[in-house]
């Protein structure tokens, strides 16, 4: 199953804006490091970050900038509270000469090489 997701705030600028959206696979809950995923986390709701690291603490999420939540303030979270994995981003549309509106559209493939 995949869900729909909208960009709020700017803890995740410049890989998601707010007013974008995300595609998420619902039944892909395991995600590597360095993925997006989307998560009903127990303090913050449902957010969308990236995946810092695992450890038998749980998953460690990061925000993509400094205005965000730091991985320390959000602490672990169990698997359980993963929703799915983006797959992909659709930019929120952009107005162009008043008239015109144009979307962008990100996919995520995974190829298993990590930097």
């Amino acid at each position: 199953m995949f869900r729909i997701f909208r960009i709020r705030g700017d803890s995740m600028v410049p890989t998601l804006n707010a007013g974008d959206y995300v595609l998420a696979a619902t039944w892909l809950r395991r995600p590597r490091v360095r993925q997006l995923v989307v998560v009903d986390h127990p303090v913050f709701g449902i957010v969308v970050k990236r995946l810092a690291r695992k450890d038998t603490d749980g998953y460690w999420l990061a925000s993509e900038n400094s205005c965000g939540v730091s991985s320390s303030e959000m602490g672990a979270v169990a698997g359980n509270h993963i929703i799915g994995r983006v797959l992909f981003t659709i930019r929120r549309p952009v107005a162009r000469e008043k008239t015109v509106r144009f979307f962008t559209i990100n996919i995520f493939f995974d190829h298993g090489i990590y930097l």
